[in-house]
């Protein structure tokens, strides 16, 4: 979803599902034509999806080859196979500096690096809004308002066996670009804002369009 409010592109993603990355470049070349001041990219209570979306839509606001994020695996065939499926679609995204190492880097065209870009984020931000929040912030100084998110930084496998029994198994964590892990680390906004459920509004989104002003 995405509008304009006093001269600021708002657009809320509420999951990174397989066709999000279409709709946000959509909305937001709709938006640029109104000329605004800024963006504000509200990811509270978006739970994650799927990892190949969240990097397109970085696309649009990263030029190519910007550090995104790194995959460590315990087991270095992991990390080989992991790398040779995503060579497979995006040859220019993926590296392994190391061999239990997988990293992703931008693609472009990084239409929206030159605009201010705030990141709107609560508890309930995992997964891939982490990856998002944390690539942006590393790379274009995106500034997060709201809560810690919720600090989900691992891969996890599972495993079904004959007895009808499920053993979940991590096998991977992200690093940001900054090298910081996600669930030893929930990202930290640059100001801690609480909505007051007593109260009428959003002091979340009041905060940010103020901070754009």
């Amino acid at each position: 979803d995405g509008y304009m409010k006093n001269e600021i592109a708002i657009i809320e993603i509420h999951s990174f599902s397989q066709n999000t990355d279409k709709e946000f470049a959509e909305t937001a070349k709709q938006l640029i034509e109104q000329n605004p001041k800024g963006f504000i990219i509200d990811l509270r209570n978006n739970p994650g999806g799927f990892l190949d979306t969240s990097l397109k839509i970085l696309d649009q606001f990263l030029p190519k080859e910007k550090k995104i994020s790194t995959l460590v695996f315990a087991d270095p065939e992991s990390a080989l196979a992991t790398f040779n499926d995503a060579t497979k679609l995006e040859p220019d995204r993926v590296s392994m500096p190391k061999p239990e190492e997988v990293e992703y880097v931008s693609r472009g065209p990084g239409t929206l690096a030159e605009y201010k870009i705030v990141i709107l984020q609560n508890k309930g931000s995992a997964s891939a809004s982490e990856i998002v929040a944390a690539a942006l912030r590393d790379n274009l100084k995106a500034i997060i308002i709201g809560d810690n998110s919720f600090g989900k930084g691992s891969v996890q496998e599972l495993n079904n066996y004959n007895d009808g029994s499920q053993f979940k198994i991590s096998i991977a964590k992200w690093l940001t670009p900054g090298g910081i892990n996600l669930t030893e680390n929930p990202i930290k906004p640059d100001h801690f804002v609480k909505d007051d459920f007593e109260k009428n509004g959003d002091e979340i989104m009041e905060f940010a369009l103020n901070l754009l002003k």
